[in-house]
């Protein structure tokens, strides 16, 4: 009996997901606008970033990710909002990535 409960527990383990960063708000992405969007009103709308990157001459790229992965079969969801800021901190450009 006691086995049979370890080779369950196991198997449940194993079918089970992890995910990592923080979902974050996808209608949110709406709202934002090159030239007038800032840094503190992504923070506001999508939470700590995931990632800087600097890429010089004052200008950064900021990421936000929550990616959900099925033990045994990779990936599940993925989202990803990729922001570069000008120098004056204010949004230049902006992409979205789902799988």
């Amino acid at each position: 009996m006691r086995r049979l409960f370890v080779v369950a527990a196991l198997a449940l383990c194993l079918a089970g997901c992890v995910s990592g960063g923080a979902r974050y708000d996808q209608i949110a992405i709406q709202k934002i606008r090159p030239g007038v969007t800032t840094e503190k009103d992504l923070e506001t709308w999508f939470g700590q970033p995931y990632r800087h990157e600097y890429l010089g001459n004052g200008r950064e790229r900021i990421t936000w990710q929550y990616t959900r992965v099925g033990i045994g079969v990779g990936i599940v969801e993925q989202h990803e909002l990729f922001v570069t800021m000008r120098a004056d901190q204010r949004v230049e450009s902006f992409e979205e990535r789902n799988k």
